[in-house]
């Protein structure tokens, strides 16, 4: 059946149709603006009208079908949810918001299941090495989110209630308004759910603000703040056989094992805030300037009641940083960075704190954007110094070559690298026995791609294919982690979608991945070969618009000796939606072929699940 629906999808591959590009900047590509017209294939963005149409929750899922992207996710509402990109592991996977990196001090990565999806303005993705820009955590690629910001003179008041499966809702008010100078943006949401397993009760609220003037002499100036408070059940892993730790497999639920939590009295509080001050300025008719200063605080407390496994440990994560950078006229760009990190663990019930650390990073950069004709090249270079462990130099070079007004190629070779984690090299020395090494040294890794694009108003395909290798990898023994791993992850990346007839459109991707640990020679965990999205979207008369969306993905070595592999599986969406002027109601299926899977081994997934929401427009 699988096979059918994998065939059918190919099939519909060949008589597509694309949406026009609409042109618009972009900037993560090389921290300046670049017309999305003249972008490398490694790159991808996704607008607030494709972000709406979704009508999902959190920044994961708006990204979860996104071509050369697999995603983990451990549950319904709450529960961790990550992506990897060509195979690079979410610690090796940078989360910028705003141009300000995200990822956590501890674990190093990014949890995108606390980023609501009603304050992105548009999400701009680089497959492949970008620490050349970018720095530590940037190896396999960086994800920049913008956040909301009204473009005209507007005032405007939104309210969105959401219901699902699970007695789940959110409640979501939005306000904003612009004058010549200066303007306003704000969201407060309110999230609660009972999970879909026992102990998986979430309850979250979402706060932000974004405000800014622009000055004749001065420049214009941003002040962002984001606050976010949850509390969450953890359910911990499913298993067959508790005792003796074996996980539940897929065709082992019952009814009954598959919600059962194998940590009962567990649960998670986290509490993070932060702020930005941006200033941009034109300096002169060729020399411009950004700066940032920013912080963030995040308290997050890992507690569990239960006898045997009682803990109750609070991490507390503080960043300080800035930075600034010149562009000139002529495409040069130069920046500087500084970033001050700390972690504390208190382990609440010895009452002690068992781990405080902190370090610094300092960086400089340089890019040069060379257009003559046909041919773009941006060479870029940048050198780190950390407290930790020293420098790491750079570089990167992309080209890209107009072939014609409809085709493009675009070539692209970087270095990319990633700090160990607080926790990879302190990691304080529990129960078990299992500690930190402070001999770590930097993951590294090459990685190269070489794509084409042909594009028209009514048809877009892209083709690219890719390779990168890592070395010093970091990987946890049996009591402490060491640098002894080596890996290459290859594989295409293909994109083609567009415009059936009038109102009536349709995407597809397509992601081949070969990753493999080549120090061991076996084929790296939750790596599947092959991930399929497709999307048809119908904007039917009477203001009605009506979503399909399937993915398949391919079953994945999970490196556990009772169960080797995760199946694979394909699962349907089907949404619809009707505007009747100042307000809109839509519903959601979610799964409804009711596949029973997993992206984490001993993770079960609800099935199928509904949604529906009312939004009114003031």
């Amino acid at each position: 059946m699988k096979k059918k629906l994998l065939a059918t999808i190919i099939v519909a591959l060949f008589c597509a149709n694309a949406f026009a590009s609409e042109g618009e900047v972009f900037l993560t590509l090389t921290k300046t603006k670049q017309n999305e017209n003249a972008i490398s294939t490694n790159s991808t963005s996704i607008n607030k009208i494709e972000i709406a149409a979704k009508g999902v929750s959190t920044l994961g899922e708006i990204l979860s079908d996104q071509v050369g992207m697999t995603a983990s996710v451990t549950g319904t509402q709450g529960s961790q949810s990550t992506l990897m990109i060509r195979g690079a592991k979410a610690e090796q996977t940078l989360v910028l918001i705003d141009g300000i990196r995200a990822n956590d001090n501890a674990l190093g990565l990014f949890d995108l299941s606390t980023l609501p999806s009603e304050i992105i303005e548009k999400i701009e993705i680089v497959r492949g090495p970008a620490s050349a820009l970018y720095g530590s955590d940037a190896l396999g690629g960086v994800i920049n989110v913008i956040t909301k910001k009204p473009k005209q003179d507007t005032l405007e008041l939104r309210v969105n209630t959401i219901f699902s499966s699970f007695n789940s809702q959110k409640y979501i008010g939005e306000f904003q308004t612009k004058t010549e100078n200066c303007y306003l943006h704000t969201s407060l949401s309110k999230s609660q759910s009972d999970g879909y397993r026992e102990n998986s009760k979430y309850n979250a609220t979402n706060a932000f603000a974004k405000a800014g003037i622009e000055t004749d002499d001065l420049g214009a100036f941003d002040l962002s703040t984001k606050y976010f408070d949850n509390e969450v059940g953890v359910s911990g892993m499913a298993f067959e056989n508790q005792m003796f730790f074996i996980p539940l497999s897929v065709d082992k639920y019952d009814g009954i094992k598959e919600i059962t939590a194998s940590t009962p009295n567990a649960e998670q509080k986290e509490n993070k805030k932060n702020a930005t001050l941006s200033h941009n300025i034109a300096i002169s008719e060729n020399v411009s300037n950004k700066s940032d200063i920013y912080f963030e605080n995040d308290v997050r407390n890992y507690k569990d009641s239960s006898s045997f496994w009682a803990s109750d440990d609070e991490y507390i994560s503080d960043n300080f940083g800035a930075q600034t950078q010149i562009d000139l006229a002529c495409g040069f760009s130069t920046g500087v960075e500084w970033k001050e990190e700390k972690l504390k663990q208190n382990n609440l019930l010895l009452n002690i704190t068992s781990l405080e650390k902190s370090r610094v990073n300092s960086a400089l950069f340089v890019s040069q954007n060379y257009q003559d004709g046909i041919l773009t090249v941006i060479p870029g270079l940048r050198y780190d110094t950390n407290s930790s462990f020293g420098g790491v130099l750079t570089p990167r070079l992309t080209t890209i070559v107009s072939v014609s007004e409809n085709v493009k190629i675009s070539a692209n070779a970087a270095k990319g690298w990633r700090s160990p984690t607080f926790n990879e090299l302190y990691y304080p020395t529990d129960a078990w026995g299992m500690h930190g090494n402070s001999e770590l040294k930097p993951e590294e890794s090459i990685g190269f791609d070489l794509g084409a694009e042909y594009k028209t108003t009514t048809f877009n395909c892209t083709l690219t294919g890719f390779s990168s290798e890592t070395t010093n990898l970091i990987s946890w023994g049996m009591l402490t982690p060491t640098n002894i791993g080596k890996s290459n992850q290859s594989g295409l990346e293909f994109e083609v979608g567009g415009k059936l007839v009038d109102g009536l459109f349709h995407k597809l991707n397509y992601t081949y991945l070969w990753a493999e640990d080549t120090e061991n020679e076996r084929v790296l965990n939750y790596r599947p070969c092959n991930t399929i999205n497709y999307s048809l979207n119908y904007f039917a008369p009477l203001d009605i618009m009506l979503d399909a969306n399937i993915k398949y993905v391919s079953s994945q070595e999970t490196w556990d000796f009772t169960i080797p592999k995760l199946p694979e599986y394909a699962t349907v969406d089907l949404k619809a939606s009707k505007n009747f002027g100042t307000y809109t109601l839509w519903v959601k299926g979610l799964d409804l072929a009711n596949t029973r899977y997993q992206t984490r081994l001993g993770y079960p997934l609800p099935g199928i699940s509904v949604e529906s929401g009312v939004t009114v427009n003031f």
